[in-house]
């Protein structure tokens, strides 16, 4: 079991060089299992694939991962039919840190959010976020990927 210490934006306007150049990965998740709290989640990452479970909300989460083979993916991708999210994540290195920059498709197409993972607690309420991001939604679980994938982007959009 690993601990996911994570801060989330979202991000209304990206400068293009930000992402200029940067590796990105292809993703697609579904998930068999979406409740706050507690998600269940197959991921396909650049025809990698990963079973992911989460277990609590905001700053800090539980998180286990596996890899598992095409056939188990294919096996539990049809259970997450309405509950999908497909982006292109592009990683950023700034000050130590990877910056997750997700670019939505599909139904959520043109939304964008920020991810940065830190070490511990004390590194994430140290971080000053880029001038370009965005409300931060850490505590919102409304933004989790989970929560999209079931419900969309929220109406009632967190102003900037």
């Amino acid at each position: 079991m690993g601990q996911e210490i994570e801060r989330r934006f979202i991000v209304n306007a990206l400068p293009p060089e930000i992402i200029a150049n940067q590796p990105c990965s292809e993703i697609r998740q579904g998930y068999v299992a979406a409740d706050p709290g507690k998600e269940l989640r197959a991921r396909d990452k650049n025809r990698r694939y990963f079973l992911t479970r989460k277990r609590g909300t905001g700053l800090v989460r539980e998180e286990h991962e596996i890899e598992v083979g095409l056939d188990v993916f294919e096996m539990i991708w049809p259970l997450t039919e309405g509950r999908r999210v497909e982006k292109t994540r592009y990683h950023v290195e700034q000050a130590g840190l990877t910056m997750e920059i997700d670019i939505y498709h599909g139904d959520l197409n043109g939304r964008m959010s920020l991810e940065v993972e830190f070490p511990d607690p004390q590194a994430a309420n140290a971080y000053q976020p880029p001038a370009w991001a965005g409300q931060e939604v850490t505590e919102d679980s409304r933004y989790n990927n989970a929560q999209l994938a079931l419900n969309g982007w929220p109406e009632d959009e967190p102003a900037t």
